[in-house]
């Protein structure tokens, strides 16, 4: 039916709300899934297990990938982690990365043999 999947309720929730969730979720090294969605419900919003450990392993890779770049770069992680500016900025650099090495391999198969480094 080409219907589009329901967006996990965990990324409804308000943005203090989720911000200390990550927060949570982080210092319970992405575990303590139960206590979490417990804590959640306290609060009014529906939570899973489940729901919640899903958005853990998101979140974690999420992560991964930011402390990759940023370490490549010379960044903080804990900064990029608080400013979500400085997380999109990360995000963009990696796919500009990506896409940098797409024109370089491109400019090789065309014989250009020249140095590439920029």
């Amino acid at each position: 039916s080409g219907k589009m999947p329901a967006r996990p309720k965990i990324n409804k929730l308000p943005k203090e709300v989720k911000d200390e969730l990550n927060k949570k979720l982080r210092e319970s090294n992405y575990g303590e899934y139960i206590e979490i969605a417990l804590w959640l419900r306290t609060l009014g919003h529906d939570a899973s297990k489940s729901s919640v450990a899903r958005y853990g392993k998101m979140l974690k890779a999420k992560d991964l990938a930011i402390d990759g770049l940023a370490d490549a770069l010379g960044l903080d992680t804990d900064e990029a982690y608080s400013d979500r500016s400085a997380f999109q900025i990360l995000v963009e650099l990696g796919s500009l990365r990506v896409k940098e090495m797409e024109l370089i391999s491109q400019l090789k198969e065309m014989g250009y043999s020249g140095t590439t480094q920029i």
